[in-house]
């Protein structure tokens, strides 16, 4: 006989979300641009993913301490994308108040 599989082998997209603290929605873009966890598909509709294989993921996907090679510079197999900060929006103050244009 195989072996029993266990549930936390194995999590629901609903789990990955709570997870990685996103929307399913963000799992669905993530799947559509190809760069989720590998996945199960149990049926047409129905995916699960791997629970060793999605922590190796987001092991991949961590930048900072433990990412860097002793020199300081980063590691070869470090394939993360860099964080970008969001724009601003709006515009910005028509009387911009520096060290000059202080009072």
């Amino acid at each position: 006989m195989s072996e029993a599989i266990r549930n936390d082998e194995f999590l629901t997209k609903r789990e990955l979300a709570r997870l990685c603290r996103c929307s399913e929605r963000t799992i669905d873009r993530l799947l559509e641009e190809g760069d989720a966890p590998p996945v199960t598909r149990l049926s047409t509709r129905r995916i699960i993913f791997p629970a060793v294989s999605t922590r190796q993921w987001l092991s991949n996907r961590t930048i900072g301490l433990g990412r860097h090679s002793s020199e300081g510079k980063a590691s070869a197999n470090n394939t993360a994308t860099p964080i970008r900060r969001p724009r601003r929006r709006g515009r910005l103050s028509k009387h911009p108040v520096g060290p000059e244009m202080s009072a």
